[in-house]
Order: structure tokens, then sequence, then C-alpha cells
């Protein structure tokens, strides 16, 4: 008897991560106006709180490299 593996549960997971992640992205990119005009950052300053951002996942993904 052959045993078939079910990644339905796994497929659904990953699905529902990576449009979250999506989201986030997205999200992130539409404070940014918003808290240049509540924080009153300049333009250099809300440029960093992107890269803040994104390069969490620079650091992140290299960092756990090592790991792997």
């Amino acid at each position: 008897m052959e045993s078939k593996n079910n990644y339905n549960t796994a497929f659904a997971f990953l699905t529902t991560l990576f449009f979250m992640w999506g989201f986030i992205t997205v999200l992130v990119d539409a404070l940014v106006p918003r808290l240049k005009d509540v924080f009153e950052l300049s333009y250099g300053q809300s440029i960093m709180v992107q890269l803040a951002f994104f390069g969490a996942f620079f650091l992140l993904c290299h960092t756990i490299k090592f790991f792997t």
C-alpha cells in the first residue's frame, strides 16, 4: 500500500503567510507618508523608515543562513 502525503495544510499555511507578508509590505508603503506628517519627518528620515523595514529582511536572511 502506498502512502500519500497530504500537503494541503502546509500549502494553505504558506499561502496565507505569503499574502500576510505582502499586505504588511504594502501597509508600510502606505504608512510612511502619514508617519511623515504626524512626526514631522524630513524626506530623508521617512526614507530611513523604509530602509529599516526592508533592511531587516536583508539582515534576517543572512543571519538565518548561518543557522541552517
